[in-house]
């Protein structure tokens, strides 16, 4: 064998679980869960924590998204708010999104919907392709939501939070794709 990564490399031991274990085992829900509750993160929002590597291993933007979307959880909500049936759909759909997204080179949405998305006008800014048709979220701005017919919204939400080693707040926001209506979302946004 190659070793053990976790004797060489210090930091993966601060690592969440791997949304796709390695070694074909199931995605590991009670490690996750005992992450995201540590008392650091439960003020902070979902859609923040997703992004957390120390909770989560392995979600980037796209997923976080989609995972939301998935479970119809408003991304603002804090962690402390979460019920159990959310936890049950965020463990359910990590572990699905994520095979599914791994195996299909990106894809998040059910095979399914990709003919709905390529086959009804309006679906895409485009014709239709392999990569405007896998996703129910993710940079669909202002296109119709694939449950309700809502406009699907974006708006950067505040990821991390810290201070320089000057002592002044740094953050960093990344662009969130949502609906407003399947994810009960009440930010305040523009317009469509």
């Amino acid at each position: 064998g190659r070793g053990d990564p976790y004797a060489h490399v210090e930091r993966l031991a601060g690592l969440g679980p791997d949304v796709i274990p390695h070694d074909g085992a199931p995605f590991d829900a009670d490690a996750f869960h005992e992450r995201l509750f540590a008392e650091a993160h439960t003020d902070r929002t979902v859609g923040a924590v997703l992004l957390d590597q120390t909770v989560l291993a392995g979600i980037g933007n796209y997923l976080r998204a989609e995972i939301l979307f998935v479970c119809r959880l408003d991304p603002w909500r804090t962690v402390r708010d979460l019920t159990r049936e959310d936890l049950a759909c965020l463990d359910d759909a990590i572990a699905e999104v994520c095979a599914r997204a791994y195996e299909l080179g990106g894809q998040t949405v059910e095979d399914d919907v990709r003919p709905r998305l390529a086959s009804e006008p309006g679906m895409t800014y485009a014709a239709p392709t392999d990569w405007n048709t896998r996703h129910y979220v993710f940079r669909r701005t202002n296109l119709p939501c694939l449950v309700c017919g809502h406009a699907v919204r974006q708006k950067k939400q505040v990821t991390a939070q810290w201070e320089t080693d000057e002592g002044e707040a740094a953050e960093k926001s990344r662009v969130l794709y949502f609906c407003l209506t399947c994810q009960g979302t009440t930010v305040d946004l523009p317009p469509v």
